[in-house]
């Protein structure tokens, strides 16, 4: 028998459940989908994070025309996936099943991640430049205070893809430009919260990645230059480690105080993150 396109190509998480997983795609390949699906149902319970058991069961529900049920499942995948690299057709059929129910936004940002993941990088800047036109025609409009925050937070996430995928074609002076706006961006924050001092962290760790790519790259003709990318590289790492340390004092300012910046954390979405990093030990 043919290979299915949508089989899934890496083990699952948890070995204990490997067998539950392979009888799930034998049953998949062979069109007995109730039966797969709660193969994979089954690991789900037991293992709610086993990202692999997601997709699988996303494919079952997509051969039988169950779309809900689908995107949810993918949905979930893409939450959980941590390390795991997705395949490209997971966005695709998440853009194609909110475009159909008339959601433009997220078929839009699903399309860019299957663009990004399928290396069609001339495609995702081509959407995200069109993205960005929006949003600014959304600003020209008087919003309200919660709108003209989304506006910022869609923007920012525009430019952190756009600073990625120029890392991807290696125009790594335009990636740093945008990571370094976003760090501006994000501090400039009344009260930055977690998130924002994470994804400060995570920034300065980019462009500490790329001026080591660039040192290494140039080592060979240019040993000066190489050597200032060297420092520039190990001053944003220091940057980096100067914001997981203030995670840490805001975290037990948190702990603490229940306060975030001595602001009031009522928001449900801020209480989940510090809960989140409490349970994970992000710190």
């Amino acid at each position: 028998m043919a290979e299915n396109k949508n089989t899934i190509n890496f083990r699952p998480e948890y070995s204990e459940y490997e067998r539950f997983f392979r009888a799930g795609e034998n049953a998949f390949q062979q069109t007995r989908y109730a039966e797969a699906i709660e193969l994979f149902s089954d690991i789900i319970k037991n293992k709610p994070e086993t990202v692999s058991a997601y997709i699988a069961r996303g494919n079952c529900y997509k051969a039988l025309k169950q779309w809900e049920n689908m995107a949810n499942d993918y949905m979930f995948a893409i939450q959980l996936r941590k390390k795991v690299k997705l395949p490209a057709y997971l966005y695709e059929e998440l853009a194609n099943y909110f475009r159909i129910a008339n959601d433009d936004k997220q078929a839009k940002k699903f399309m860019i991640k299957a663009y990004f993941y399928k290396k069609d990088y001339s495609k995702v800047l081509s959407l995200c430049e069109e993205e960005l036109r929006q949003i600014k025609e959304r600003e020209l409009k008087q919003g309200t205070e919660e709108e003209l925050k989304q506006i910022k937070k869609d923007k920012n996430t525009i430019y952190w893809l756009i600073a990625d995928t120029h890392c991807k074609v290696e125009k790594f002076s335009e990636a740093i430009q945008l990571y370094k706006k976003l760090i501006i961006t994000y501090l400039e924050t009344k009260n930055p919260t977690i998130k924002e001092f994470k994804k400060v962290e995570r920034l300065h760790t980019k462009i500490h990645e790329i001026y080591i790519a660039i040192s290494q790259d140039k080592r060979a003709s240019n040993n000066q230059i190489a050597l200032a990318e060297k420092y520039m590289a190990l001053n944003e790492m220091q940057r980096a480690m100067h914001k997981s340390q203030l995670n840490k004092l805001i975290y037990q300012q948190v702990a603490a105080n229940h306060l975030l910046c001595s602001q009031s954390v009522s928001d449900q979405d801020e209480e989940e993150e510090i809960e989140n990093c409490f349970l994970h030990n992000i710190f």
